[in-house]
């Protein structure tokens, strides 16, 4: 199935739990013209932090907090997983609406400045939230493959591409476009295939599916830490 996208991982906890602890040097202090003591600094995160806990105790959730209590499982600094777990959930209905008022209205900033040093600092960190937002897909599976499978067994000419989609991941259809490739590669013709075994054959078809997963598998990058 040539869907032109990479593939789609999960983020495990370990990879959460490693990308908190490269962020974990994340300055939260401000810049500006008024340089914030250490009393301040503690006063206005201390602040933040207790009015986004008031709000993660009401009815009124905002959609991004059980990825946001998944970061902080995992180490992340509280206002980097703020940050993080917001950016990474739909703009459609996101609350707070920009960025600018999440810093000002939950992270306790006078402006987003410190997040686009975050993001300057910390070039992973984009690749994490595009990560994070994919998550939603996989815990679809379940109720995809469900669909999928009662679509493929349902006799209906209207169903045929499910049922192709179907044996093609479970290993029991090989395209014709990766067949030929395969056929190319090794320099087998349409004439060489007639004197070919049925165990050839599968053999060769099983080649082919084997190079469509390898050439599918996509790399996960390594996690680097920010400059100090």
């Amino acid at each position: 199935m040539d869907s032109g996208f990479g593939t789609i991982h999960s983020v495990t906890q370990l990879e959460l739990e490693n990308f908190g602890s490269a962020f974990a040097s994340a300055d939260e202090a401000e810049g500006g013209d008024h340089i914030p003591t250490a009393v301040e600094i503690r006063e206005s995160e201390m602040a933040a932090r207790l009015a986004l806990k008031d709000r993660m105790q009401t009815d009124d959730l905002p959609s991004w907090s059980d990825m946001y209590h998944r970061l902080l499982q995992a180490g992340w600094r509280w206002r980097v997983a703020a940050y993080a777990a917001w950016a990474s959930t739909p703009k459609d209905g996101r609350w707070p609406r920009t960025q600018n008022e999440l810093a000002t209205q939950v992270l306790g900033l006078t402006s987003d400045r410190v997040i686009a040093t975050w993001n300057k600092k910390f070039p992973t960190l984009q690749q994490v939230i595009a990560d994070l937002s994919a998550d939603d897909l996989m815990d679809a599976r379940a109720d995809v493959f469900h669909t999928l499978k009662t679509m493929a067994k349902t006799p209906d000419y209207k169903n045929v591409k499910y049922t192709q989609i179907y044996l093609e991941m479970i290993g029991a259809y090989v395209p014709t476009s990766k067949l030929a490739a395969e056929l190319k590669r090794r320099g087998i013709t349409s004439d060489d295939l007639a004197d070919m075994s049925d165990e050839e054959l599968r053999v060769l078809a099983g080649a082919a599916m084997k190079r469509k997963e390898d050439s599918e598998v996509s790399d996960v990058p390594d996690v680097e830490g920010g400059e100090e």
